[in-house]
């Protein structure tokens, strides 16, 4: 089943994080490194759980995130 932690430890996906980081960097955005990206991905999850979502709909959204 593909899960939030299998993203985490994927490394293609953190190549991508890392160039796009770096682009939205030369465009004058704030900072988007891989911490960003889980910190939004912890984030919805909690939203999700609290709001009484399914745990696979609080993965989902970890995922999205």
């Amino acid at each position: 089943m593909f899960t939030y932690k299998s993203l985490l430890e994927n490394e293609e996906l953190k190549t991508y994080i890392a160039a796009q980081d770096k682009s939205l960097e030369a465009l004058g955005y704030t900072e988007h490194s891989f911490a960003h990206v889980c910190k939004v991905a912890e984030d919805a999850a909690g939203l999700l759980r609290e709001l009484g979502f399914s745990e696979r709909e609080v993965e989902l959204a970890r995922i999205a995130g």
